[in-house]
């Protein structure tokens, strides 16, 4: 069993209370219990084989040598982008968010984050504090329930994203951006998002080379910005799609790294999910699975194939993922500590 850098996201990330008026969020703080959720940095790569403690029947403690196929050399890296898959309920939005601390930690000081409207990512805000920095459209209210957050929460024009892109630029800090939960239909997200991305691939483009720094660019629910154009959901969508695509591509030229989750992968465009480099699956619906695993497993033989797709499909727990990597080289993870 492949062991990852941080706890059971399951247990230790409290989904928020949701949105209870059109222009009104209530935030209500994880417990101390909760804010026990620590995520150790684990250094990716450094080592291709690591010791697993192994507990004989007599009580002795013996360090068992775990090999790993996967190529994690880049899992950390900017323009290596990583893309989660996972059915609702899985744990993949809290993994997710555990994923963002984690590299934080390792030194991307400037995150930008879209929250799909459940507010999961602002349990991080205790953590991270002063450097935590929580966007609201203007004229929209937001409410917290027996907790303040470290800075004022930044009211903003979306209809002037080159100002938020340039305050976010400028300003390192983990900046997570709530528009969707004010939103009532896909099409205004994309109205919004669509211009946003354009803004950001031309102020990653302004800036000067000696002056980039390693920045997440990260989504939730990724294809409900991005999808074919033969299943858009609206005109919106269509105009957008390039937009979105080549922000996917140009970004890691600029030190960028996107982390984005989906809980059916089939639905963003080959030419999006060719751009990632590492896939990560929660438990994934079969048709869904299947058809990835295809791409990937290709040449594995037949039996392994079928178990690790009954696995993913069925069988695997809260707690553990697979990870594959750009040539199709895979371990089973799960998310303890590593020892």
């Amino acid at each position: 069993m492949r062991r990852f850098g941080f706890g059971s996201s399951s247990e230790t990330i409290k989904r928020p209370q949701s949105p209870w008026g059109a222009k009104q969020l209530l935030f209500v703080p994880p417990t101390d219990q909760e804010l026990e959720y620590r995520p150790t940095l684990w250094n990716a790569g450094t080592h291709q084989v690591f010791q697993k403690t192994e507990i004989l029947l007599d009580g002795t403690e013996i360090q068992m040598p775990v090999k790993k196929f996967t190529d994690t050399s880049n899992l950390f890296s900017e323009g290596s982008h990583i893309f989660i898959v996972g059915q609702t309920g899985t744990g993949k939005t809290s993994f997710h968010v555990g994923l963002l601390y984690l590299m934080w930690q390792k030194g991307f000081k400037g995150i930008i984050h879209r929250d799909d409207g459940g507010l999961e990512s602002l349990v991080l805000e205790p953590l991270i504090k002063e450097d935590f920095h929580i966007w609201v459209p203007e004229k929209m209210e937001f409410k917290t329930h027996n907790w303040e957050p470290t800075n004022e929460i930044i009211y903003f024009d979306p209809k002037k994203p080159r100002k938020i892109i340039s305050t976010m630029l400028e300003v390192d800090g983990f900046h997570t951006v709530i528009f969707d939960a004010y939103s009532v239909i896909g099409e205004t997200c994309v109205k919004f998002w669509g211009p946003f991305f354009t803004e950001l691939i031309f102020g990653a483009q302004q800036e000067p080379t000696f002056m980039k720094k390693k920045r997440v660019l990260s989504a939730d629910e990724l294809n409900d910005l991005i999808q074919p154009a033969r299943h858009s959901w609206s005109r919106e969508h269509q105009k957008t799609q390039g937009v979105m695509e080549a922000s996917v591509r140009k970004l890691r030229k600029h030190r960028f790294k996107i982390v984005g989750s989906a809980h059916r992968p089939n639905q963003l465009p080959i030419n999006v999910r060719a751009s990632f480099a590492y896939f990560i699956f929660k438990q994934t619906f079969p048709k869904d699975a299947y058809d990835l695993l295809n791409a990937f497993m290709a040449g594995i033989p037949s039996k392994l194939f079928w178990m690790v797709l009954n696995d993913i499909t069925h069988k695997i727990r809260v707690d553990e993922f697979y990870l594959f990597d750009s040539r199709g080289k895979f371990d089973k993870w799960t998310n303890d500590d590593m020892p």
